[in-house]
């Protein structure tokens, strides 16, 4: 045992990857990964675990915020990563219509019906993490007590004995064909988005397409193929009681240190795929993301959003761009993204933060108020959990919150997901329908048929 960073689990080899763990516990009860990359520092850690021992789930038509973990009483005895993940969980998009005194809040009633026993939130605390450091090589768990922490470390143990499952999906569990909102429903969302930007009633606005497909096979199995096609650094999987929530997002919405009163967030907006005739090194991104005007124009109001948002709750002039118009390499695509940080007076936690900044601003638009109800007007159906936001609150009152994009639910025999883009007066409708395919790769390349075929436009 180390003082310093919790209980190392010698008896696992350091050949057991987080990948072999989450195998053998991916039917546990409640079972849970945060699945990092180890190539970024945002992505450095991997964190599993499974039966949660208190959950914090609110339905819809109840204020979610309110409902929010506080600091930890307990003291870490099992050792000292108190900025260890102990709750995790998600706070979806939907819950826009229920939380109170939000400082970007739809002005206008819902077009969607949503179901009021779906949760809006679910958190799950979890006595023990198994942690996985993927520059060390190493695995820790940090826990409330010994006993917990010896519990998960039996388990973490049994991984490395137990044989383990294929990491190939049966292609019989992914034969169906994926339906989804017609590019030509999609174009006329656009269009009607570019004349509410023309006659100056928004300046953006992000606007999605859902896809769906019927799924009967495992969740896991699911995002093993998703994790395959779409490696990135806030990789997060989760099963609750009714449904299996599968992220492989790379935005970070906000990251806040209750210690060190540090508060960042990293939007993306900005894309560009890698592929044939259209882009073929970082260096051919770059020129062409930070010199497209649309591109440009994008992802410049959307910074000056997130630092408007982040000034509600900064000391008086902490607020600054770190870093501006970044360009990031992914596994199919490029995207551009600025980093926005700041300072927090003490008297400031993590539901004041929330109320002030939340839904994300990359994925809603300016003015963001404006912006949610043109995207209530303007898509096919509610959101549910995608452009919300997923990660963990840990036991000094910090968190760290991924934006819930390259997101799949599995519910009922239904795997449902969501692509989209931010639209602007230069936008062109072809390319954003493309932009939409090229997002959505991550769920269809999972399925056979989607990759022989076009996405089904049966419904055009």
């Amino acid at each position: 045992m180390s003082a310093q960073s919790g209980i190392h689990i010698d008896s696992v080899s350091n050949n057991v990857s987080p990948l072999d763990v989450a195998r053998a516990l991916h039917r546990e009860r409640g079972f849970v990964w945060l699945d990092g990359d180890g190539g970024s520092e945002p992505g450095r850690y991997s964190y599993l675990s499974c039966r949660p021992v208190e959950e914090i789930v609110v339905s819809g038509g109840r204020d979610p915020l309110s409902s929010l973990p506080k600091r930890s009483k307990n003291t870490c005895r099992a050792g000292e990563l108190l900025d260890a993940p102990q709750w995790i969980g998600y706070l979806s998009y939907d819950s826009i219509w229920s939380i109170a005194r939000s400082a970007a809040a739809p002005r206008k009633p819902p077009r969607h019906r949503r179901n009021g026993s779906t949760p809006s939130m679910e958190l799950y605390r979890y006595d023990a993490m198994a942690r996985f450091d993927h520059q060390e090589h190493r695995w820790l768990v940090v826990a409330d007590s010994r006993s917990a922490a010896q519990k998960l470390i039996g388990r973490v143990e049994s991984a490395s004995r137990r044989p383990l499952t294929s990491g190939a999906c049966d292609s019989t569990e992914h034969e169906a064909r994926v339906r989804s909102t017609a590019p030509s429903e999609h174009a006329t969302a656009i269009a009607k988005a570019l004349e509410a930007i023309a006659t100056g009633q928004i300046y953006q606005i992000n606007l999605a397409r859902r896809f769906e497909a019927d799924y009967l096979g495992e969740p896991f199995r699911l995002f093993e193929n998703m994790r395959r096609h779409s490696p990135v650094p806030l990789g997060f999987f989760l099963q609750t009681p009714h449904a299996a929530i599968l992220g492989r997002s790379m935005e970070t919405f906000l990251r806040f240190s209750a210690v060190d009163r540090y508060l960042q967030t990293r939007p993306i907006k900005g894309t560009c795929p890698r592929e044939p005739l259209r882009v073929f090194s970082l260096k051919e991104a770059t020129k062409y993301l930070q010199t497209d005007p649309k591109e440009h124009a994008e992802h410049s109001m959307i910074v000056d959003l997130m630092r408007n948002d982040l000034a509600r709750v900064a000391e008086v002039g902490s607020v600054r761009v770190a870093k501006s118009f970044d360009i990031q390499e992914y596994k199919g695509l490029y995207h551009m993204v600025s980093t926005v940080e700041c300072a927090v007076p003490k008297a400031i936690d993590a539901e004041t933060i929330l109320r002030a900044t939340f839904p994300p601003g990359s994925i809603s638009g300016t003015p963001k108020t404006n912006a949610l109800d043109w995207i209530e007007a303007l898509e096919p159906g509610p959101r549910g959990i995608y452009c919300g936001v997923m990660g963990y609150f840990d036991r000094q009152g910090g968190f760290h919150l991924a934006v819930a994009i390259r997101t799949a639910v599995v519910s009922d025999g239904v795997a449902e997901y969501w692509s989209g883009g931010g639209i602007v007066s230069a936008s062109q409708t072809a390319r954003e329908l493309e932009e939409t395919e090229v997002k959505a790769r991550t769920f269809l390349n999972c399925f056979p048929s989607e990759r022989r075929n076009a996405v089904d436009r049966s419904s055009d």
